[in-house]
Parts: structure tokens; sequence; C-alpha cells
């Protein structure tokens, strides 16, 4: 993580306060995403089909993006990665 918001001095000002002196001096928690992919995919003599079911994230862990303080409601917004994301997809190749 990058530090680019002095949070505890933003509150104070109620403004945005960048610190300059501290540049990755702090680092979010590890970022967690495990993910399964099942494939089936019959080969013909003409064409090759693939039906594929792929769970990004399948434990539902929330890995923090970004962290910033608003200076409407006063309060540190944060904002995830994407959560659990499930793909199907089907493809025919000639």
């Amino acid at each position: 993580m990058q530090v680019l918001e002095d949070i505890p001095a933003s509150i104070m000002t109620n403004e945005k306060v960048l610190d300059n002196t501290n540049y990755f001096s702090q680092q979010y928690k590890t970022y967690i995403r495990p993910d399964l992919k099942l494939v089936l995919k019959p080969n013909g003599k003409k064409i090759t089909q693939t039906l594929s079911r792929d769970l990004q994230n399948f434990i539902f862990r929330d890995n923090l993006f970004t962290q910033s303080y608003d200076q409407s409601s006063k309060t540190i917004n944060t904002l995830n990665q994407i959560g659990f994301f499930p793909d199907l997809r089907y493809q025919i190749l000639f």
C-alpha cells in the first residue's frame, strides 16, 4: 500500500491531506483469492466444444482495494475488490 492520504490529519482538517513522507511504510492485509475452474472438453473430428465453470474467490473473502476519507460524511470509505464471481462459458471451435 502506498500511503497517499494521512487519514487522521484529514479528519482533523476536514480536507484531504496527503502524506508524502511514508511511502510504502504500511500495507493492507494479504490478498487471498482462490479460484476453482472445472472444464469439460470433448474433441470431435471437425469441432471442439468447451464447457467451463469458473468460481473466482470461492471462499468469499473480502480483499481491500483502497481506503479514503470522505469529507462530506466524515467517515473512512473502504472499497473492496470483487467478491465471489461465478463464470459459466460455452465455446465451439471449428
